[in-house]
């Protein structure tokens, strides 16, 4: 087997068990319950994940564990083991994308999102793993439907 495949590969097994301890984590609706739209560092999805390709300790005192508002483009809308459902987002520019995880209360937001669309997010800053990781999410903007945080102003594309 040529080395780019054996590499191929190992990145697939490696996003496999990385979906699998994603799915195992806190409850999205209870993260969600905990994020508030009034205290949200915004923020694109290219910058934080740069944030965290430069310095995964800087960002993650700087995101993990505080209210974000993301925005970014939808790279892809998933279901994970468990039937998490996710969205990546990014710009194309980058391999890996942030992953914004959602209660299952979310479907019908998440079931109106198309690959290319421009939305903003409201989650909780969850570190890193293969790429930026954003638990409880809710979507505020791009959506059709989802209900939109008062007050809050999207961040700028």
């Amino acid at each position: 087997m040529s080395t780019p495949l054996r590499n191929v590969i190992s990145l697939a097994i490696l996003a496999s068990f990385s979906t699998m301890a994603i799915g195992s984590g806190e409850d999205d609706a209870e993260v969600e319950a905990e994020v508030s739209a009034e205290d949200a560092i915004k923020v694109k999805s290219t910058e934080l994940e740069k944030a965290y390709d430069e310095n995964e300790v800087a960002a993650d005192e700087k995101y993990k564990g505080k209210s974000l508002l993301v925005s970014g483009t939808v790279e892809s809308i998933n279901k994970g083991i468990g039937d998490d459902m996710y969205v990546t987002l990014g710009e194309g520019s980058f391999v890996i994308g942030c992953d914004a995880y959602f209660a299952d209360d979310h479907k019908d937001d998440l079931k109106s999102l198309k690959k290319g669309q421009k939305v903003t997010v409201l989650c909780q800053g969850d570190g890193k793993l293969m790429g930026p990781q954003l638990r409880g999410c809710s979507l505020q903007s791009g959506g059709g439907g989802g209900e939109k945080a008062s007050g809050t102003a999207t961040a700028s594309e």
